[in-house]
């Protein structure tokens, strides 16, 4: 919920929800330690007191918030910040100042109930309620998507969950009293809470391997998320199920149930390894990387957990077992989020998550014995799982060289990859993010200002741009996503083209860096760059009484086949529309591997009062200068689009049907428009 409220703010981008991620990772390690340090306070009334006060002083904040009529947990837009430099730390502020302190008790929950089960009950075994917790959020993740999301806005959303804190505050403040008033409060048998009658020492490579085991599955979960949100759509519909395999396994595993059997789990694990080699540097079907990565994430993740619960140790050490857990998933993520973009070039993490759930399931055959396999068949596994580890090590590492290549530019940030290489067949240097061309721009001198790619002059932004009544005549065209500039190349002397851009990477490459592209320096038209996301950028315009009146305006901000989703919203196309002038146009690029624009996109014309057009001109896949693009364009006024060469190169938009929901900051529908 709060990823989906604060995502438009941050230029729509899956690295978002790993700083969300990476934010609860944190607080839930707060948590654990300050339960941890509550466990152990004397006399047991300091304890109950103690968080009796952090209850009450929590609900008091929350209810603060609240003032004005505002939802207690969701910032409001005044504070979102204009073009951060490190969007990570502005994300972090925000969900500390808003769900921090609720979010931390949350987190401290589970442990306490475990400890107060066993003070009042200590002959049974809490670690039942540690995967009922994560069923209840499981439980929760999973209906957000199909229940609260589509049927109730984010502001109700809000005002539910405040609801639901009340109830979870008044409900502990009830168990406390029910502990301190218990008979067992001083009970020498309530092993959990007479710490210092456990004398035998956890051995320091069962402590190591809580941590690692922990770390390498957060790790694997956030870098996975990144893999298949990266090239799909930065929705939280599609981070739930990363996320919701993440918490099964847990569920399964800590439900003492004996689910987790090693040499399965292995062979599923070195099976989706398969898969994933095989597809390396290949666009399979949408539903086979889905399936594939998620029985990837699934058999490494419960063998990550599944070894974590054979090494739990004695009810007088869980809560520092559970802490050291935690630990381990906020050091996943400070590598995933914190780490990684300033160290790895590329998306390495991912390789890296792989490489340690091998290496420690490889460690845990000699910390325990695989007790499923008799001895001669449990040497021909271990070595089997030797072996497998060395071979995803040199894939890796292969892996790693390859996406290296010999990059005329290579850099990472917040945002993405930016990487630049030469290509030999078009004799040009091409823009690639993720697995997607963005640009190339010829390198001959006298074909440098040859517009190319999705803008060369057969494509239907080309058609557009010179078939408007004002080309020629001091034209004013605005684009989201700036690439290499390309289509400023289509810009005359007077006119004006203006750029917003999210990324001071792309920014950097488009202004000339290292002499790679000069569409922006060559072009005849006046340039404008704004830095910052652009949907935020073009409403701070508008309070700011700077309607620009554009003739044309370009939607091109998408990142490698991700969406944006907060730009094709119908909040988002009635910012563009107060931006166009009496002759405007908006054209769309819904150029997608993955996903089919064409009814969002018809459904906001039909909405809207606007004639709308699509244009998909055939251009080979090998053509020298261009590449197949889809375009649609929705204009108020039905003649600037009714050109012959329009017409002549125009597709139909015959068979969408009326009942397709609208797509708006609060909803969007994205397997209802997955190719198939």
């Amino acid at each position: 919920m709060i990823g989906k409220y604060i995502l438009p703010w941050f230029g729509g981008t899956s690295a978002v929800w790993s700083t969300i991620l990476l934010f609860f990772q944190i607080l839930l390690t707060g948590g654990y330690a300050y339960a941890y340090w509550l466990i152990g306070l004397k006399p047991k009334t300091k304890q109950s007191k103690a968080h009796f006060l952090l209850l009450i002083i929590s609900l008091i904040l929350l209810a603060s918030m609240s003032f004005g009529g505002h939802s207690p947990i969701t910032p409001d837009v005044a504070l979102r910040p204009i073009n951060p430099q490190v969007p990570v730390w502005e994300i972090l502020k925000l969900l500390f100042l808003f769900i921090g302190l609720p979010g931390f008790v949350l987190s401290a929950n589970s442990i306490l109930i475990q400890a107060w089960f066993n003070q009042v009950h200590p002959p049974k075994s809490p670690e039942w309620l540690y995967s009922l917790s994560n069923a209840g959020s499981l439980l929760a993740l999973v209906t957000y998507p199909f229940l609260f999301e589509p049927n109730f806005s984010l502001q109700i959303q809000a005002w539910v969950w405040a609801c639901g804190y009340l109830i979870f505050v008044l409900t502990t403040c009830f168990l406390l009293t029910r502990v301190v008033h218990s008979t067992a409060i001083e009970n020498e048998n309530s092993v959990f809470w007479e710490m210092e009658h456990e004398t035998r020492a956890t051995p320091r490579i069962h402590q190591f391997m809580w941590v690692g085991l922990s770390a390498a599955a957060s790790i694997l979960l956030l870098s996975t998320t990144s893999q298949l949100t990266q090239e799909v759509a930065p929705i939280p519909l599609l981070w739930v199920l990363p996320l919701a395999i993440y918490l099964l396994s847990f569920i399964l595993s800590f439900s003492g149930a004996g689910l987790y059997h090693r040499p399965m789990f292995t062979f599923l694990l070195a099976l989706s390894s398969v898969g994933i080699i095989n597809n390396t540097g290949s666009r399979p079907n949408f539903y086979l990387q889905i399936a594939i990565y998620s029985i990837f994430l699934f058999s490494a993740c419960m063998i990550a957990h599944g070894e974590l619960f054979q090494l739990r140790p004695k009810p007088s050490r869980l809560s520092k077992y559970y802490f050291l857990i935690s630990a381990g998933g906020a050091a996943g993520g400070i590598i995933v989020n914190l780490v990684a973009p300033y160290i790895f070039k590329g998306y390495w993490e991912f390789y890296l998550g792989w490489i340690m759930i091998f290496t420690f399931l490889v460690t845990m055959i000699f910390i325990l014995p695989t007790k499923e396999l008799k001895v001669p068949w449990r040497k021909v596994y271990e070595l089997a799982v030797i072996i497998q580890t060395l071979v995803i090590l040199i894939f890796s590492l292969k892996a790693i060289i390859n996406t290296l290549g010999d990059p005329l530019y290579q850099e990472r940030n917040f945002y993405g990859v930016s990487k630049v290489s030469y290509d030999e067949y078009r004799d040009a240097y091409q823009y690639v993010n993720g697995t997607t061309i963005h640009g190339f721009q010829l390198v001959s001198p006298d074909k440098r200002d040859v517009p190319t790619a999705y803008f060369w002059n057969g494509s239907g932004i080309a058609m557009v741009i010179r078939n408007h009544p004002n080309y020629g005549n001091e034209m004013k065209v605005g684009v989201l996503g700036l690439g290499i500039g390309t289509l400023a190349a289509h810009g005359l002397p007077g006119d004006d083209y203006r750029f917003y851009e999210i990324d001071p990477n792309v920014m950097e490459l488009a202004l000339g860096q290292d002499g790679l592209f000069s569409f922006l320096e060559d072009s005849l038209a006046d340039i404008t760059l704004v830095p910052g996301d652009a949907r935020l950028s073009l409403e701070r315009e508008l309070t700011e009484g700077q309607n620009q009146g554009f003739d044309l305006l370009v939607m091109d901000a998408f990142s490698s086949d991700s969406v944006p989703v907060h730009l094709i919203t119908r909040e988002a196309f009635e910012i563009y529309l107060q931006h166009l002038g009496p002759e405007g146009v908006i054209a769309v690029n819904i150029s997608n591997n993955y996903i089919d624009l064409k009814p969002v996109i018809w459904k906001f014309g039909q909405e809207l009062g606007l004639d709308t057009i699509l244009i998909a001109p055939p251009v080979r896949e090998d053509h020298p200068i261009g590449l197949p693009s889809l375009w649609m364009f929705l204009a108020r006024d039905p003649a600037i689009l009714d050109t012959p060469e329009i017409n002549a190169n125009a597709g139909s938009l015959d068979n969408y049907y009326p009942e397709i929901r609208l797509w708006t900051d609060d909803f969007s529908n994205l397997f209802k428009i997955l190719r198939k």
